[in-house]
């Protein structure tokens, strides 16, 4: 069986959609790499982070709980917080040096007070069903052993 994904001339058999995953090193960038991963997402933001930003933005909530999963630096939630100051988002991530550039950032930005910064696990998430109004997760499923796991268990 062949199956189509993203684009018309790539075409991958059904094993490869089933089977075993080969992920992406660590997704918990400390120290140095949490600074030089910071710097490449400030100067590629444009590219990498403003398309999301825009999507989310045009989703018609006004007001509500928002979550990031996989925060990383925080430019999403930051940027997010800017343009909707009646959003409270909390933004998760499992790297504790992550999470301090994302803190520092929204204290930058004049948006402390409506984030929450949490370190955690996509797959083991702290909050109960139903607490957001908006779930969002930007560059983190190639990171997951069993990312339709995750995504189901947000859903709900």
């Amino acid at each position: 069986m062949q199956a189509t994904v993203g684009y018309p001339e790539i075409t991958l058999q059904k094993d490869e959609l089933t089977g075993s995953r080969v992920l992406e090193s660590s997704p918990v960038h400390e120290a140095e790499e949490a600074d030089e991963y910071g710097a490449m997402i400030r100067r590629h933001a444009w590219l990498l982070n403003q398309p999301m930003v825009t999507m989310l933005s045009k989703t018609g909530l006004t007001r509500g709980r928002v979550l990031d999963i996989g925060t990383g630096p925080g430019w999403i939630p930051v940027e997010l917080a800017l343009r909707h100051p009646q959003w409270e988002i909390w933004a998760v991530d499992p790297s504790e040096d992550m999470l301090t550039h994302a803190e520092e950032a929204a204290r930058r930005a004049g948006v402390s007070s409506r984030m929450h910064f949490i370190k955690g696990e996509a797959g083991a998430l702290p909050f109960e069903r139903g607490m957001f109004d908006l779930v969002y997760s930007h560059f983190v499923l190639h990171h997951l052993p069993r990312p339709k796991r995750c995504l189901t268990k947000r859903r709900k």
